[in-house]
């Protein structure tokens, strides 16, 4: 668990990662219970701005993090 929360602290792309994975979830509760066009893309949106933000830290770009959160973990890792 310590050695997680150092990589975390200390290591942007793997802090990244593991939001990119946690932000998929999230999306993922979201659209179960309400799928709708209009609200998949609004919650895509409000996401991906999150995950741009500052509370990351600026760690990518809004259009980067909507493909990140829609993208499966090969793809994932191909785009890093």
């Amino acid at each position: 668990i310590e050695q997680w929360w150092r990589d975390y602290i200390d290591r942007p792309a793997f802090r990244l990662d593991e939001e990119i994975v946690a932000h998929q979830a999230e999306y993922a509760a979201l659209l179960r219970t309400n799928s709708n066009r209009h609200a998949r893309r609004g919650h895509l949106k409000q996401l991906s701005r999150r995950l741009s933000g500052p509370l990351y830290c600026f760690m990518t770009t809004t259009a980067a993090a909507k493909k990140l959160l829609l993208a499966g973990p090969q793809e994932r890792r191909e785009a890093a």
